[in-house]
């Protein structure tokens, strides 16, 4: 069941988004060409310029909208599903609510990984149109492929394997914070249900932003009274441990939003099961 409802959400979310994700595509694709344009040797007349430079404004902005309109569909869906007229029919389905939430987070989990692959696939491809000349050449590509080559030759085993490491340790802080994010809005939407009847939207908006705000603000004061010490204490840490100690701090970071994200699931489950009135 919880398969099914997987695939129903993550039909709904991506019913425009694929559209967005298509015409963002298409815009990257003119956007090389017109940085090409504008890195040539050629005199353009000044308006072709202005017109250039007003396609990659157009550009910079789809990208904000495409980021958006994901998040805004995940909203939607999980609102319209649960705090709607549709709430009704939701919870009377025969199913277990865990299977409700769940489907809703993996969906969403999903849309936001394919929004983000998305966006950097453009940019890739914005970056190899504009570069054409220098990258796709046999000297490019002869000195990538040797520049790896001795990186790897002059990397022990134990090089690669924290290196290993630390990709799957930074994937999964990714993706912890990409659930950690999803969860938080969650819980806004429901809380801001739960208060108030009326404009619940408008409710869990100012929720949210005031908790992302206070979020911000504790984040900054940690950066800027303890990223002194933190340089300090990094360096007299012995370069024979250092990578060990980094493995540990990303071990370390892993454990700590996974608790706040099951806290967090735990909190949004018990908010669906015991305090929910749709009424």
């Amino acid at each position: 069941m919880l398969g099914k409802l997987f695939k129903y959400d993550f039909k709904s979310m991506i019913r425009f988004w694929w559209i967005a994700a298509l015409a963002v595509t298409g815009l990257s694709v003119v956007g090389g060409f017109a940085f090409t344009a504008i890195n040539s040797d050629k005199n353009l007349p000044g308006s072709v310029y202005v017109v250039l430079y007003m396609v990659l404004m157009l550009i910079y902005f789809a990208f904000i909208a495409f980021g958006i309109l994901s998040v805004v569909s995940i909203f939607v869906r999980f609102y319209k599903n649960f705090f709607s007229d549709e709430g009704y029919l939701t919870f009377t389905l025969p199913v277990k609510k865990t299977h409700l939430l769940n489907s809703k987070i993996l969906s969403a989990t999903l849309l936001e990984i394919i929004t983000g692959a998305v966006i950097y696939a453009n940019i890739f491809i914005i970056i190899c149109i504009t570069f054409a000349k220098d990258i796709f050449t046999t000297q490019f590509i002869n000195e990538f492929i040797d520049g790896i080559t001795e990186i790897f030759a002059e990397a022990t085993v134990s090089d690669i394997v924290y290196l290993v490491v630390w990709f799957i340790e930074i994937c999964a802080i990714l993706l912890l914070s990409s659930l950690f994010s999803l969860l938080l809005l969650y819980l806004c939407i429901t809380l801001g249900s739960i208060i108030t009847k009326k404009a619940r939207v408008v409710v869990a908006i100012a929720i949210y932003y005031g908790v992302v705000n206070v979020l911000t603000f504790i984040i900054y004061i940690l950066l800027l009274f303890g990223i002194e010490s933190a340089v300090i204490w990094i360096s007299d840490i012995p370069e024979a441990v250092g990578p060990l100690i980094l493995t540990l701090i990303f071990f370390a970071i892993i454990l700590l939003m996974s608790a706040i994200c099951m806290l967090m699931y735990t909190l949004e489950y018990r908010m669906l099961d015991k305090k929910l009135n749709l009424s």
